[in-house]
């Protein structure tokens, strides 16, 4: 191996911190609130015009935890890395936890726009989920029964850029099933764009 070839591999480690995925608490929030916070006001991939008070953090795992729902951050020590390289969590599908919906739940995930999320929280969060879809015990449960489909909807430019379709991509390297997509249903930073929908389906076995 030649000498650039070793600083090349030096470089490499040191820009890849290791990660850990743990469960949310609220010593995290302001991290959490800063990676939104990003999406909010520099993308189309979230909704939202504005990303609202930072206890609105604190108020989302208080009502996760409420429904054993799960929320999880991806995290490293690594000094010269962001603490919080992305977090996930599940919620009740369209807000709403009863009735006929108590089995479905919508799936948020954000990694920090820096490199280092890009590269490594994707993949801590991900491996922590197919835990849970594998029978993890911390599978939620809703008194009738487990969660049964996980649903993303995702943002994406009409006319392409952004990271709307890589992100559609990445779903369905997951395991989900693209479900269709709506056209031009909604509208940011003077320009509408359309949202996909997909599914993953965690038990096939009829209740």
């Amino acid at each position: 191996m030649s000498s650039s070839d070793s600083d090349e591999s030096l470089m490499e480690c040191e820009t890849e911190p290791e990660i850990y995925v743990a469960e949310a608490e609220p010593m995290y929030a302001e991290d959490i609130f800063a990676i939104y916070e990003h999406y909010v006001q520099e993308t189309r991939l979230v909704g939202m015009h504005t990303a609202g008070p930072m206890g609105a953090v604190a108020n989302t795992l208080t009502m996760l935890r409420r429904r054993t729902l799960p929320f999880y951050v991806a995290l490293t020590e690594d000094m010269h890395a962001p603490h919080v390289l992305g977090y996930a969590y599940l919620s009740p599908f369209r807000g709403n936890p009863g009735l006929g919906f108590v089995s479905t739940t919508e799936l948020c995930i954000y990694v920090h726009p820096g490199p280092h999320g890009a590269v490594n929280s994707e993949q801590g969060v991900r491996h922590r989920g197919f835990e849970l879809h594998q029978g993890h015990p911390s599978l939620p449960e809703f008194g009738e029964g487990t969660v049964r489909n996980i649903i993303a909807s995702v943002p994406v430019d009409p006319d392409g850029g952004e990271r709307g379709e890589r992100v559609v991509d990445w779903f369905i390297d997951c395991g989900f099933v693209f479900k269709g997509r709506l056209s031009k249903v909604g509208f940011k930073f003077g320009k509408w764009y359309d949202v996909a929908h997909l599914q993953y389906t965690v038990c096939t076995g009829e209740a």
